[in-house]
């Protein structure tokens, strides 16, 4: 049976569907369809009749919105994927103004001498749950999900090797393309009432801060269902040319609304040594999948058993040897310390400090709000937001321990301390604070305070 690469593009109201197979390497289209799907229920049954029957071996790809994404470039001084997908987790985390659950990834790092630069992204993990319930609802699986505009670009790498991607969907959003990889881009929602003058404005406007930043002028590429002959016009009448990706269906070229899910479907179709973004990970992995890696395990264990037993016989038949090798991995996993924790110079029992360190590491993650755990950041943050704006306090001293918070400071009046004391109260974060001491100061004209405020039982650790 012919192996087929499915592309899904979720519209709020339209679900397009893209399929190909690969024939003899080159991959040909075999089937575009949409249909209108408006409420929940419609989308679910849509998405479940337009896949049909999904063989084994088959490959469906959808693409999350950049609109509540976040993306960085990341800087780490090695390369190996194990090593960057925690760290990337990591950075993401502390360097991102949010508390939502985030799933991490990132793009093949790009070497600059002794430092790898990393494109990594960040999605929220209830829009990545969103797309799941979808496809599980339907009864249909999903096996790639990445984000728009990197997918896109991935896939018509070989199309667009240099130049400006404009992905016209629910949301406006151009690219600037370099080497056949997503260099910067701009998005802005589009609304229904936008005009194909409106959107050739913005999109000009959005070419310009991208495209003529080198002084030459970049090809533009149109993809997406806003994407149609009006707004084609209108960017030509202010100088621009802009052209479709080449992709045929049946010998003729594929509309510009069905291009954003053909190329979801050249995106499942890349071979797996090709790295693009993927946010199903995890938990969030594909049923099947794990059934692979399970059998996979299952294999690796058996080769652990074997190996085991080879070296029981080996230690039974040659102690020296096995006395050798055991120092050898003495020595490996000390230069591994080493390397992990290059200021302990001090190194007497490496099991023992590399628990120690890592209890100290991860409580300075929880410190900087790294993970679920109530952090001081998290604390200093809420306090922050339910200050009312339009009241004077300055605060001198904050000490948060054991759950606590003792706030010492002044403000206009004992009213205003009610006040303050009252919007702390209303937080889900905090108890009803006890103000400890509150006495005009010998200045005049302010009042100092100094208040407890206990964490709630809800939240408390």
């Amino acid at each position: 049976m012919v192996k087929k690469y499915i592309g899904v593009d979720i519209g709020s109201e339209t679900i397009r569907v893209v399929s190909l197979s690969l024939v003899k390497g080159v991959p040909v289209f075999i089937n575009a369809s949409e249909r209108q799907a408006v409420t929940a229920a419609d989308r679910s049954q849509a998405l479940n009749e337009m896949l049909g029957e999904v063989a084994f071996g088959d490959r469906v790809a959808a693409a999350l919105s950049t609109v509540g994404s976040y993306c960085r470039r990341l800087e780490f001084p090695f390369s190996e994927a194990r090593k960057i997908d925690p760290a990337v987790a990591l950075e993401m985390g502390t360097q991102l103004p949010t508390s939502d659950e985030l799933v991490c990834d990132f793009l093949a790092p790009r070497s600059n001498g002794d430092i790898f630069t990393v494109s990594a992204a960040a999605v929220k993990r209830d829009a990545v749950l969103d797309i799941l319930s979808l496809f599980t609802e339907a009864g249909q699986p999903l096996h790639l999900l990445d984000l728009s505009p990197f997918g896109y670009v991935a896939a018509l790498a070989e199309t667009i090797v240099d130049g400006v991607l404009g992905v016209v969907t629910d949301e406006v959003t151009v690219v600037q393309i370099k080497a056949g990889q997503v260099v910067s881009f701009l998005t802005m929602p589009r609304r229904s009432q936008d005009s194909g003058e409106h959107l050739a404005a913005v999109i000009q406007r959005y070419y310009r801060t991208l495209a003529k930043a080198g002084g030459n002028q970049a090809e533009i590429f149109l993809i997406g269902a806003g994407a149609g002959d009006e707004l084609c016009r209108a960017l030509r009448d202010k100088g621009l040319a802009p052209r479709y990706p080449p992709l045929l269906i049946d010998k003729q070229p594929m509309a510009p609304a069905m291009l954003p899910a053909a190329a979801l479907a050249l995106r499942a179709a890349l071979p797996g040594n090709i790295r693009c973004f993927n946010f199903l990970k995890g938990d969030l992995a594909p049923k099947n999948e794990w059934v692979g890696l399970r059998l996979r395990l299952i294999v690796m264990a058996a080769l652990v058993g074997l190996t085991v037993i080879f070296a029981v016989t080996g230690a039974y038949l040659n102690y020296g040897h096995q006395q050798k090798r055991a120092a050898m991995l003495k020595a490996e996993t000390i230069a591994i310390f080493r390397q992990t924790f290059p200021d302990i110079h001090i190194i007497v029992d490496v099991p023992s400090q590399m628990r120690t360190n890592l209890a100290a590491l991860r409580e300075k993650a929880r410190l900087l709000g790294v993970g679920k755990s109530r952090s001081a950041l998290n604390v200093l943050r809420e306090l922050s937001v339910r200050i009312p704006r339009n009241l004077s306090v300055d605060i001198r001293e904050i000490v948060y321990e054991d759950g606590q918070l003792h706030i010492k400071g002044s403000t206009s009046s004992f009213e205003a301390i009610n006040r303050l004391s009252q919007a702390l109260a209303a937080s889900p974060l905090f108890q009803q604070p006890q103000i400890a001491d509150a006495k005009m100061g010998l200045a005049g004209g302010r009042v100092d305070f100094s208040m407890t405020v206990k964490n709630s039982a809800e939240d408390s650790q």
